[in-house]
């Protein structure tokens, strides 16, 4: 998966990026890989439609932000759905 290459290739530290080891790797993996892994399942799964999903917030640093963020989109985008049926029922 995208995800999972594209973290191997960014942490020095680790083969695997989701392993749960100590050390610099695992910290890495705690607080910065996780989150975003997760955020870009829920994104894929909002690209295709699905509205059902929202990020979890882990953290307070911008990898949080991006993730209140994405979860106000989802919710704008629902009710932007909400709008678009109610325009359309004959």
């Amino acid at each position: 998966m995208f995800q999972t290459t594209m973290l191997s290739q960014m942490s020095p530290f680790t083969d695997d990026p989701l392993a749960d080891r100590s050390g610099p790797g695992s910290i890495f993996v705690r607080k910065i890989a996780r989150p975003i892994e997760k955020l870009s399942e829920t994104v894929s799964k909002v690209a295709k439609g699905d509205l059902s999903h929202e990020v979890p917030l882990t953290t307070k640093d911008e990898i949080g932000q991006l993730a209140a963020d994405v979860n106000t989109m989802i919710v704008e985008l629902k009710e932007w759905d909400r709008i678009k049926q109610y325009l359309t029922f004959p």
